[in-house]
């Protein structure tokens, strides 16, 4: 069992160790190896937005969808700001404060909903106004910024698991009395690693991921942290937590009634 256990930390420890180590102190392999993936990643999502590029030289398709892409966000980032200089967010408010207290909505009540309202379409703007910017950096070619994020991130991730492993593989050095005890909870973060190293390489969007620099970045660390405590409800409390979320979510979610 011990023996198990160490060999599966240490595995995990060689592999994403050795990868932290080939990125840090190979940093132009790195670099080389990050613009050949958004460059990839950018071409799948032109072809898959605008299939009537495929046919296309691939440079010029490319271009002219990242083009088309740019028109289209800030069409919709122009939308956002004529919604947010409006009386909208004040409607709304007033509608969503009138529902959550049957029709007598205090108007300094009414007025932080607006205002938070408000604040979320120009945060929505200011986002689409980022993927522009990014849009247009990869027209010309330009890749330095996304290179920096994506560094920053494969670091993040590759020591968070680094540390994840390095903690199962320290468990297997309590006392020998005491092992039995942390074996399902050690194999348990095994689980969750792994699971979120999956779903974290293979679920992500890479392409919008990137064009609105939304990196997990240390959320990667509670997303594990999530699915352990996910797998150890079930495992070994009989999903006792889980189930009583899952009883009272409904409660929860309905709206007071009058």
């Amino acid at each position: 069992m011990t023996l198990f256990l160490r060999s599966i930390g240490t595995l995990g420890l060689l592999l994403f160790g050795g990868l932290l180590a080939v990125v840090m102190m190979l940093p132009n392999a790195f670099e080389r190896s990050a613009i050949s993936f958004t460059k990839s990643e950018v071409t799948r999502a032109v072809i898959e937005r605008y299939p009537d590029l495929a046919n296309q030289p691939a440079v010029d398709g490319v271009l002219e969808g990242l083009s088309r892409f740019s028109s289209q966000l800030g069409i919709r980032q122009d939308r956002l700001d004529e919604m947010s200089a409006s009386d909208l967010p004040e409607v709304v408010g007033a509608i969503v404060e009138n529902l959550c207290t049957c029709g007598h909505a205090a108007p300094e009540a009414v007025s932080a909903r607006a205002e938070a309202i408000r604040a979320g379409l120009q945060a929505r703007a200011a986002v689409l106004g980022q993927g522009q910017n990014r849009l247009a950096d990869f027209i010309k070619g330009r890749y330095e910024t996304t290179v920096a994020a994506l560094y920053t991130e494969l670091i993040t991730f590759l020591l968070i698991n680094v540390v994840a492993f390095a903690g199962v593989l320290g468990a297997t050095c309590v006392p020998r009395e005491r092992r039995h005890a942390v074996f399902v909870p050690a194999m348990l973060m095994v689980a969750s690693t792994i699971a979120s190293s999956i779903i974290y390489v293979f679920g992500t969007n890479w392409f919008y991921t990137i064009l609105f620099n939304d990196f997990l970045g240390v959320w990667y660390a509670l997303w594990i942290g999530f699915i352990f405590a996910f797998l150890a409800d079930i495992v070994m409390n009989r999903a006792r937590v889980t189930l009583r979320i899952l009883s009272n979510l409904p409660q929860g979610l309905t709206v007071p009634g009058c």
